[in-house]
């Protein structure tokens, strides 16, 4: 996307990839097979496999699937519909910053601490590979490849940041040189549900909790996309900054009901082990496992079921 396309719109939409892909994926295109230690080098043969790879390219929107991209690749209409116009970025640990409509190869790689192809276990490295990405010239020549130089360049537009935990975290130093560029802080909303945003970047993330979720539907791994598409409908034709998105979401909040609690067995380490082992294919994700546990009536914490999947895949 060209310098004057992004000037275009009033409204950029930046939303978190899906793990799972509608494409098969190359064995040389999981960073799992990169066994370089060092980050600087692993970021560079990754690279060098997603370019020289023969797998054929297929555009962002086509490319995920999953309930979460269902609804993240029609944000723009939702936009539309709200009487505004709408451009769509995915943030990808395979490729960074790339317009929804980029060619893209299957690649397997995350920012979720613990899984086989993440690119990082702490904050800092998925940082630093994401600074990487930024750096790098991407898969369309002349599209921004940060968020802070899609402000540059589009100053005066708002931007609707709709991503998980773990890649708000990623992008955390590239959303804070972000809000430098604004004319107004206004002009950034960020809808992260399900873990605590980064000090720097708390004054532009709305109030939301799981508890919207009886009120937009879907499952919790869907709920911020979910939020954006219904917030993008809310006020039409007034500026989409924060306080309309704020004033939607306070409507919401008011529409909604108790979350169900859940009664779950606990299990020891060795039965979550057991279960995994019976169940885990290499698509399986632990986020998606977890939820099969847990809708069988188990239980187990997430980041504890997290480091069991980790250990567990790689021992097989």
């Amino acid at each position: 996307m060209s310098q004057a396309t992004a000037m275009e719109h009033e409204l950029h939409v930046v939303v978190t990839c899906a793990n799972r892909k509608r494409h098969p994926v190359p064995q040389n295109l999981r960073l799992q097979g990169i066994r370089h230690k060092q980050l600087g080098a692993r970021f560079d043969t990754w690279i060098r496999q997603l370019s020289t790879s023969q797998a054929e390219e297929v555009s962002a929107d086509q490319l995920y699937g999953g309930e979460h991209w269902q609804v993240a690749r029609t944000l723009g209409q939702h936009a539309a519909a709200g009487g505004r116009t709408a451009a769509t970025w995915v943030c990808s640990a395979g490729y960074g910053l790339v317009p929804i409509t980029a060619p893209l190869r299957p690649y397997a790689a995350t920012f979720t601490f613990g899984h086989p192809d993440s690119v990082g276990g702490t904050a800092e490295s998925v940082q630093r590979w994401w600074d990487h990405q930024s750096n790098w010239q991407g898969p369309v020549a002349g599209s921004p490849r940060s968020l802070a130089s899609l402000a540059a360049q589009a100053p005066g537009a708002h931007l609707l940041v709709v991503l998980s935990a773990m890649y708000l975290r990623a992008c955390a130093r590239d959303l804070a040189a972000l809000a430098e560029h604004l004319g107004q802080s206004e002009q950034l909303t960020i809808i992260s549900v399900g873990g605590s945003a980064p000090r720097e970047l708390r004054e532009f993330v709305l109030p939301a909790d799981g508890h919207l979720q009886t009120v937009v539907g879907g499952t919790l791994g869907a709920l911020n996309v979910r939020l954006a598409a219904r917030l993008l409908q809310t006020a039409p034709n007034t500026p989409p900054n924060r306080q309309a998105f704020a004033d939607g979401l306070s409507q919401l909040r008011l529409q909604a009901g108790q979350r169900p609690v859940f009664q779950r067995t606990p299990m020891t380490d060795e039965q979550i082990r057991a279960f995994i082992l019976e169940r885990v294919t290499e698509h399986s994700t632990h986020t998606a496992m977890l939820r099969q546990l847990r809708s069988s009536g188990l239980a187990c914490e997430q980041r504890r079921f997290a480091q069991l999947f980790a250990a567990t895949v790689r021992s097989r």
